[in-house]
């Protein structure tokens, strides 16, 4: 997986250049336990590995996820 930035926003894609998460976040950062935080307007949440929001981007800081 690769990370892109256009316009401000992060998007991933694969090896196949298929976009595996669109570009609709400011941050996404790397998984850990599963989920990945992002940012959008300023406010951290995380989504899972199947790109969906599980915590919405509520916060002002975040950590990776981890137990």
């Amino acid at each position: 997986v690769v990370w892109v930035e256009k316009l401000g926003k992060q998007a991933h894609i694969n090896k196949a250049g298929k976009i595996k998460i669109k570009l609709q976040f400011d941050y996404v950062g790397s998984f850990s336990e599963g989920l990945a935080k992002v940012n959008i307007g300023g406010k951290y949440g995380y989504i899972n590995k199947a790109r969906e929001v599980v915590i919405k981007p509520q916060f002002d800081f975040a950590w990776d996820f981890s137990k």
